[in-house]
């Protein structure tokens, strides 16, 4: 098994049709994990934050993951907190892999 980490979202164009298939085939399928709405919210909201895409590829080179993860900073009483969240968060309505 190979694991692939993409920072880019343009990176994650190549995924579009994989990223569709493996979630039609999820019994977690559903319209705020698919690749046009993770995209769009990222290109709309992901200004300050760090994104990081790990996809997992099988030996045969079939991806088997793609897990859409960022980082956020966000201050608490004073102090500045980097977390890893879903891409999305807080405004999907469902964060799974």
């Amino acid at each position: 098994m190979a694991i692939l980490e993409l920072q880019r979202i343009n990176e994650l164009n190549d995924f579009e049709t994989e990223w569709n298939q493996l979630l039609s085939h999820s019994l977690d399928n559903n319209p705020f994990l698919t690749y046009e709405w993770l995209t769009s919210w990222w290109k709309q909201y992901g200004k300050g934050r760090t994104l990081k895409l790990f996809t997992a590829n099988s030996s045969d080179g079939a991806t088997s993951l793609i897990a859409p993860i960022m980082y956020s900073t966000y201050k608490r009483f004073g102090i500045k907190l980097r977390k890893a969240e879903f891409v999305a968060t807080p405004d999907s309505d469902y964060h799974t892999f």
